[in-house]
């Protein structure tokens, strides 16, 4: 269905239901990623239609939801390297280091994750 049809719609309010129903007592994070080729073309934040639709339903659920194109497009501008594969969209080991780098920075600023459990984590992102 497309993005924006009620089918889908409801398919997501189903997995995100389920999800937060098999994970009660757990703290979930969806993380929403960045169009990276509109990206690429403009050097601006680029969301993909459904985020908005996936934010919104997270909210209502009490989900915390980052939503990356912010600050991908930032790091982007500013070091010109692609987050991604030229034939794929999957990361590329420097999307990777820059997404883990957005992730545990905004988890720390939600105070999901706290400097203490941070500092103490084998996989603690060092900023250069």
């Amino acid at each position: 269905p497309k993005a924006d049809s009620v089918a889908h719609r409801r398919g997501m309010e189903y997995v995100l239901d389920t999800i937060k129903r098999e994970n009660a007592g757990r703290e979930i994070v969806f993380v929403l990623d960045a169009d990276y080729r509109k990206m690429y073309a403009s050097g601006k934040a680029e969301r993909f239609p459904v985020n908005d639709t996936i934010s919104e339903l997270c909210e209502v659920r009490g989900i915390p939801c980052i939503d990356m194109a912010g600050a991908l497009a930032e790091r982007y501008r500013r070091d010109r390297q692609r987050h991604d594969f030229v034939i794929d969209r999957h990361w590329n080991s420097h999307g990777h280091r820059v997404v883990a780098e957005i992730i545990y920075e905004e988890l720390v600023k939600r105070g999901i994750l706290n400097f203490a459990d941070a500092a103490a984590s084998p996989t603690t992102v060092r900023h250069q």
